[in-house]
């Protein structure tokens, strides 16, 4: 079976018969790998040490043994950034482009390729699937598209500007109670390249056509790049090279950056929080209570975040949802960002929002209170046991397992052993005790409760019987309003940053005893 991709009026046919490849993909597998993605030093002989692509990380496929590839490209830009108006600007030509390539897409999907183009807070991202020995041709028509994209066709426009207008306008006035609890708090919580959907609409709506003209110039050229990447997959180290040198030189990127666009997160102040806002949408008849409680990253947090949701978590949803029925939505969960873990409570409901905070805080009162007394050994193993054989769980897809290696680019980290010390962490240290001290350094971290409370005229669920909305307790912080809490926030808040050196690949490399890959 075959098929085609169209590049430059020519169909460049790409064989499809498996057993033709697999041959390749073995021999090439056959050599011993590294666990982990190891940067690229090759990128740099084709463009000298001040080419924008700065930061190539590569893993050979040894594990699926496909004939297949996967590549992840961030090209870092001020532009996207410099403003809410350029921000707009770009995502809306990335759409236009992402249209414009439908004329490839058929074909593309038919040889078993596919790419796609967004927009980061800071860059651009281009990715690539498929079959590994034609990932450069996809490359080439998808960077000459790109490249040439000077002025944006009426038909285009129109098609694009349509469906991000009701995108943008379903997104910042008729999301989910809980979904408006989140942007607000990314709102408030992160700097560079993070504009809300409301203010991207406003933007939007004085846009035409024409303000498009010339983006393509102002992205790649105008204050200069710096090229980020990972490519994994039925690749050598020195066809990722190539293929990387082939995306400077297809999108004409000539000047480096001497720094990254700032980036940063904020520091939640001491103590509890509660932030009240009116809802967005007058049609919707839940509120929402949404519970972060912010502690600074490092592996023994995140791991002893995830062992109490193992521990706890379905009781939260037991206790919250099934018994007390306090609403649909109701959950809790540990996330991570680049400098902070959090625990995660949401609940989405018909009872006053104060009152099932209330409950939130009745909840963790008692049941960390319970884990911290009476956590027993055997427990604690079979929940070990469990985030064990989570974090052992091996990838299904080179997709997939880029997915876990991209976020450590995408926040600059590096960290791609990250994963094994958490097990081995998870495996050597974690224990019943170091568990109870941890609850005790939780109990301590700073809450923030982000409200949203309905506009629709419907009565609120009565309460139960003998319940009542707790008083709130002495020093809690009270805010109530929205653009102005945005902006009093971040005016006196701790910001920590994100690394926006332009060596940080190769700083992070030597840090973690990440070898680079030399020409094969």
């Amino acid at each position: 079976m075959e098929g085609g991709l169209v590049k430059g009026g020519e169909r460049i046919w790409i064989c499809r018969r498996v057993h033709e490849v697999c041959g390749k993909s073995r021999h090439r597998a056959a050599q011993a790998e590294p666990l982990h993605p190891r940067r690229s030093v090759a990128e740099g002989a084709a463009h000298g040490p001040s080419s924008a692509a700065a930061g190539l990380f590569h893993r050979q496929d040894d594990k699926l043994l496909q004939p297949k590839a996967h590549s992840d490209f961030l090209i870092y830009t001020p532009y996207v950034c410099k403003d809410i108006e350029s921000y707009v600007k770009a995502e809306l030509w990335c759409r236009c482009v992402s249209e414009a390539l439908q004329e490839y897409a058929y074909d593309a999907q038919i040889a078993g390729m596919d790419y796609s183009i967004s927009l980061g807070p800071t860059f651009v991202r281009l990715a690539l699937d498929g079959y590994s020995d034609k990932l450069g041709v996809l490359l080439g028509a998808v960077t000459d598209k790109m490249k040439s994209f000077t002025e944006v066709p009426d038909d285009v426009y129109s098609i694009v500007a349509d469906a991000y207008s009701d995108e943008i306008q379903n997104v910042a006035f008729h999301s989910k109670p809980y979904s408006q609890c989140s942007m607000r708090f990314t709102e408030l919580s992160s700097k560079g390249g993070v504009f809300p959907s409301y203010k991207r609409y406003e933007t939007f709506k004085g846009l035409k056509r024409e303000s498009l003209s010339g983006v393509a110039g102002e992205i790649f050229h105008s204050g200069g790049c710096h090229v980020e990447g990972l490519v994994i997959g039925n690749m050598t180290a020195e066809d990722a090279s190539k293929l990387a040198a082939q995306l400077v030189d297809g999108l004409g990127l000539k000047t480096p950056l001497t720094e990254l666009p700032v980036r940063a997160e904020a520091k939640l102040p001491e103590g509890k929080t509660v932030w009240q806002l009116e809802g967005t949408d007058a049609e919707e008849p839940n509120h929402a209570v949404f519970l972060r409680m912010q502690m600074e990253d490092s592996i023994e947090t995140d791991m002893h975040l995830k062992l109490l949701n193992k521990i706890i978590g379905a009781k939260f949803f037991d206790v919250l949802r099934t018994q007390q029925q306090l609403g649909y939505i109701v959950s809790m969960s540990s996330a991570p960002t680049t400098h902070f873990q959090y625990l995660n409570a949401v609940i989405q409901t018909e009872f006053p929002p104060d009152y099932v905070r209330g409950r939130i805080n009745a909840f963790f009162d008692e049941h960390l209170k319970n884990v911290a007394e009476n956590l027993s050994s055997e427990e604690f193993e079979t929940c070990r046991g469990g985030l064990l054989s989570d974090l052992k769980m091996q990838p299904k897809s080179l997709g997939e397992e880029a997915g876990r290696y991209l976020g450590q680019i995408t926040t600059r980290a590096y960290d791609f052993g990250r994963r094994q010390r958490a097990i081995d962490y998870v495996e050597g240290a974690a224990s019943v005790s170091s568990m109870k001290k941890f609850i005790t350094d939780l109990e301590s971290a700073p809450r923030m409760y982000s409200q949203v409370k309905k506009t629709h005229p419907k009565e609120d669920k009565p309460l139960p019987e003998g319940a009542t909305v707790p008083e709130d307790p002495t020093g809690l912080r009270t805010w109530t309003t929205h653009r102005e809490t945005v902006q009093s926030f971040g005016e006196s808040a701790e910001w920590l940053h994100i690394d926006k050196s332009v060596g940080a690949a190769a700083a992070a490399a030597a840090r973690h005893n990440i070898s680079p890959v030399s020409r094969a």
